[in-house]
């Protein structure tokens, strides 16, 4: 039952509780400031998540990698020939089956070069483990160039290792970069890192530098052609350039006289996720001496380095 109270000596009903306009305002100024706190706390941890499964992914292509390794008794080819071709497969394809790929990597056409039918289909068809959850490309679909013309092609976000590869025969010096300096004479095995544009790859006796301290692959994201495409720098990275530098893609020729060389780079802030060839991940900061990082980029270098 409501109390009545008299006023002036007549009853007057009780008064409603409420805000006023002010108290409103205030309510909803401490909601959205205490929202503008909370929503970098929620960005970070959604950060952390994706490059937790980056991580993973590398952790299942290191595995993919040795059980390749073991396979073949050497680490998988790029571009498959000898030659310059630009039609020729990358190293992932002979991973497929290594990485729950069987099906995809049976259906293939080996005997068939080139990106057209009767491969397109696999050309077009994302590879999960190959992308990075934080790459903001969400349709992980670019244009590719085939000797058929344009085509459209599914992405990887990570990179083989060719070493501190650069067009111009040595680095640019970017971030105290070191010297390319080929292997041997062979254009098959030229470059120092794990792998070589030209169809060679590396086995375990070749890494005399130590497999925790020699790069086998790395996030590389933006590249314009696919997974499956082995030409030119498309399946591969070089550590001529620190980790980010220039993400929008390939190096300007303007400033470097280098067009043909991919930097690794990643959506992460700092730096990268990198593979080393022993199967452990590292995150390597963008910051890391370039020398250091051309160091652990070569398989028998025989260099000095401390903790990177």
């Amino acid at each position: 039952m409501a109390r009545h109270t008299i006023r002036n000596g007549v009853f007057a009903a009780p008064r409603k509780q409420g805000f006023t306009l002010i108290e409103l305002l205030v309510v909803i100024a401490i909601i959205a400031v205490l929202i503008a706190l909370l929503l970098p706390a929620v960005q970070q941890a959604r950060e952390a998540a994706r490059r937790s499964q980056c991580k993973n992914n590398m952790k299942q292509l290191g595995l993919a990698l040795h059980n390749y390794h073991d396979t073949n008794n050497l680490f998988p080819l790029n571009n498959s020939a000898a030659t310059w071709g630009r039609t020729e497969r990358s190293g992932f394809v002979g991973m497929l089956p290594f990485l729950d790929q069987g099906p995809m990597y049976n259906q293939m056409n080996m005997s068939a070069t080139g990106l057209v039918a009767p491969n397109l289909i696999f050309t077009q068809t994302p590879v999960p483990v190959l992308l990075c959850p934080s790459d903001s490309d969400s349709l992980r679909i670019m244009n590719g160039t085939d000797d058929a013309g344009s085509i459209q092609v599914a992405m990887s976000d990570y990179a083989f290792n060719v070493g501190d590869y650069s067009n111009t025969g040595t680095t640019t010096g970017a971030n105290g970069g070191g010297v390319n300096m080929p292997y041997g004479n062979s254009v098959t095995t030229s470059g120092r890192g794990l792998f070589s544009r030209y169809g060679w790859s590396a086995a375990m006796r070749d890494v005399t530098d130590g497999t925790s301290n020699t790069i086998a692959l790395g996030e590389c994201i933006g590249a314009w052609c696919g997974w499956q495409h082995g030409w030119g720098f498309q399946s591969f990275a070089t550590t001529a350039y620190p980790p980010n530098w220039n993400n929008a893609g390939y190096r300007n020729a303007a400033a470097t006289g280098d067009p043909n060389c991919i930097g690794y780079r990643s959506q992460h802030v700092g730096g990268a996720h990198f593979l080393m060839t022993d199967g452990s991940t590292r995150f390597v900061s963008e910051n890391i001496s370039g020398l250091v990082f051309c160091a652990i980029a070569s398989r028998a270098g025989n260099e000095v380095f401390g903790d990177f």
